[in-house]
């Protein structure tokens, strides 16, 4: 009998501690998915923006309005950098951390985001 309550502590522990590693990998998942998607609409856009690009002007005035479009455009570039590199980052953890867990589709994600970054900064 003993034997029998040890193995049933130890499955109620293991048990447990699986349903706490779950609740933090879902908050944590969530996490990551929102802040995806936030930047995958802004990548939208900005992927929008730059396939609608008009061509060089000719005169000093329309290259002058360019140039300064531009510069927006890379300060707005500049100020989702840090959103990029968190989605990297909890990406790469959730994969790092649940890897007995199915993560193909975060990878999925990251394999999708990066091109797409380096398509709108021509890194």
């Amino acid at each position: 009998m003993s034997k029998l309550r040890e193995h049933w502590n130890d499955s109620v522990s293991r048990a447990s501690s699986r349903k706490n590693q779950l609740s933090n990998m879902l908050e944590e998942s969530h996490q990551f998915h929102e802040l995806k998607d936030e930047l995958y609409n802004w990548l939208a856009k900005m992927e929008s923006l730059l396939e609608n690009n008009e061509d060089v002007g000719q005169t000093v005035d329309v290259l002058e309005n360019q140039l300064d479009r531009h510069r927006a455009f890379m300060d707005e570039v500049d100020q989702w950098r840090p959103c990029v590199d968190t989605v990297n980052e909890s990406g790469h953890k959730l994969i790092t951390e649940y890897c007995t867990d199915d993560t193909s589709k975060i990878r999925q994600i990251l394999e999708n985001l990066n091109p797409r970054w380096k398509y709108i900064t021509s890194e």
